[in-house]
């Protein structure tokens, strides 16, 4: 299973947390967008934060109910846990995942950070924690459309997972959502992933070719789509159906330099 490595560590000190950010934003309850300079966590009012904006840095406040969400740039402290994980060390990725969250987690950083969790865990080859944080994102719902495409990648590991550990049947309601995602790339991904789970769960390979055939056909321009007919024309030709070489003969033609195709003989 492909992850992305990468990873960092700095435990929070005092009652709030202070992030230096440029083009951060803040989505008002009632709908209108902020571009501000700064924004605080206060950690012992949850929900609160602290911004300020402008070429004088006035200072506000909003609480919770106030915004529907924040996000900023990728903190410091996030991208050196990125490096550390990057640099293989997965315990100590763990650990530092979890400790940034609350401080940077309502900031538009949570579900990012529970997947990093999540990979450095399965990285050490203790699944079943990995598997624990993530399925505690199945009802989670993103209020910021832009983070989609984190949590989709976060089902994507967890089904990884499912079929790692002999468990493809948990996967459903996370390929539900995969599939439905506004995402085309996670869409095209989820499609891919029902196909390998019907594969995994021993149901009928043309029903797995079915997925695949849908990935490949409702999302032409999927970075995903390759794959998908690499896996329609393989699966094909396990079932002695001759109609795989015309899938072949499509990889070859828009994909030749593409690794899925290298591998067709």
């Amino acid at each position: 299973m492909k992850k992305i490595l990468m990873w960092a560590s700095i435990w929070l000190i005092g009652t709030a947390a202070c992030l230096q950010a440029q083009n951060a934003i803040i989505m008002e309850s009632g709908g209108k967008k902020r571009d501000v300079n700064q924004i605080t966590v206060d950690e012992t009012t949850p929900g609160t934060i602290r911004f300020t904006e402008g070429p004088t840095n006035v200072g506000s406040m909003m609480r919770a109910g106030q915004y529907l969400w924040a996000w900023i740039p990728k903190p410091k402290e996030i991208a050196d846990a990125d490096a550390l994980m990057e640099a293989g060390e997965y315990a100590k990725a763990a650990a530092a995942f979890a400790a940034v969250r609350p401080k940077f987690g309502i900031l538009g950083w949570e579900v990012y950070t529970i997947r990093r969790e999540a990979e450095a865990f399965i990285r050490q080859d203790k699944k079943s924690e990995g598997v624990t944080l993530l399925e505690a994102l199945e009802n989670h719902r993103i209020a910021n459309p832009a983070l989609e495409t984190d949590l989709m990648t976060a089902f994507a590991l967890l089904v990884d997972a499912y079929m790692d550990l002999g468990t493809p049947e948990k996967a459903a309601p996370f390929l539900d959502r995969m599939v439905n995602a506004k995402d085309d790339e996670s869409a095209s991904l989820g499609f891919i992933k029902k196909g390998d789970i019907a594969i995994a769960s021993g149901a009928d390979k043309m029903d797995a070719v079915l997925y695949y055939f849908q990935a490949a056909l409702l999302f032409p321009t999927s970075k995903h789509r390759p794959e998908a007919l690499f896996k329609v024309a393989t699966t094909m030709r396990e079932l002695k159906d001759a109609r795989s070489e015309k899938f072949v003969e499509i990889m070859k033609r828009e994909y030749l330099d593409n690794s899925f195709t290298k591998q067709l003989k």
